[in-house]
C-alpha cells in the first residue's frame, strides 16, 4: 500500500465495500459516497496523471498515438471480430504487435476479435459462474469467518471481471486491474486465483456439516 498503485488500491477498496455492504449496506454506501467525492477532488486538484487518464478516456482519439492507443486498438479489435469472430488463432501475430497488453489486461479484446461477441460473452458467463458459486457457498456457511472469506473471494472475482470488461469497451478509464481470472497471462495472479478457489471449496466442504472452521482453528 506504500507504492502509488492506484489500480490495486481501487480493487481492494471495491472488495472491502462489497464485504461491508453485506453486513451494513448504509455504512458501505456512505463510505463509497465520501470516497467518490474525495477522489474527484484529489484528481481535479493534485493528480495530473489521473486527470490525463480521464481526459483520454473521454476522447481517446485526442491522443491516438500515445495515451489513447490502447483504447483505440481495443475498440478496433472488438469491432473487427463482430458477432462470431474471425477464427481461433487468426491474426495473433498482428494483435501481439499492435495491441498493447493483449495477453493480460486487454485479453478480452483479443478474445472478441478471434471468437466474436458470442465467444466473449460465453467466457464472461463461465467466469461469472465462479463468482456466483462462491457467493452461494458463502450464503450457506454457518461460520461467520468462512462466510466473509468466501464472500470476499466472490467479490474479488466479480470486481475483476466487471472492471476488465468495462476497460476493454472504454466505459471506465484504462488501468491495470490484473486481467481476467484464469484467462490473462500472469503467473502470480493465476496462482492466487487457484488458491482462492481451493479456499472456497474447503469452505464448502466444512459447510456440509463436517466441522466448523472455528472449531478447527481452536485445535
Amino acid at each position: 500500500m506504500l507504492m502509488p498503485d492506484l489500480s490495486m488500491s481501487m480493487t481492494i477498496f471495491f472488495i472491502a465495500m462489497a464485504i461491508c455492504f453485506i453486513k451494513k449496506p448504509g455504512v458501505a454506501l456512505l463510505i463509497a459516497g465520501v470516497s467518490l467525492i474525495l477522489s474527484v477532488v484529489y484528481i481535479s486538484m493534485f493528480s495530473e496523471f489521473a486527470s490525463s487518464r480521464i481526459a483520454t478516456w473521454l476522447d481517446p482519439f485526442s491522443d491516438p498515438l500515445h495515451h489513447g492507443w490502447h483504447t483505440i486498438q481495443s475498440l478496433y479489435n472488438i469491432a473487427a471480430g463482430g458477432v462470431f469472430g474471425v477464427g481461433l488463432g487468426v491474426g495473433s501475430e498482428y494483435q501481439m504487435k499492435h495491441v498493447p497488453n493483449i495477453e493480460s489486461g486487454y485479453i478480452l479484446s483479443g478474445i472478441s476479435y478471434q471468437l466474436g461477441l458470442v465467444g466473449a460473452v460465453l467466457i464472461l458467463v463461465l467466469l461469472s459462474l465462479i463468482a456466483i458459486r462462491a457467493a452461494s457457498i458463502a450464503s450457506k456457511s454457518k461460520d461467520s469467518f468462512a462466510f466473509y472469506l468466501a464472500a470476499g473471494i466472490s467479490a474479488k472475482f466479480a470486481v475483476s471481471i466487471i472492471l476488465n470488461t468495462l476497460i476493454v469497451v472504454n466505459l471506465i478509464p484504462s488501468a491495470n486491474f490484473g486481467g481476467l481470472p484464469f484467462i490473462a497471462f500472469s503467473g502470480s495472479s493465476m496462482i492466487l486465483d487457484f488458491i482462492c478457489v481451493g479456499i472456497v471449496l474447503n469452505i464448502s466442504k466444512y459447510s456440509m456439516g463436517v466441522k466448523s472452521l472455528s472449531l478447527v482453528a481452536r485445535r
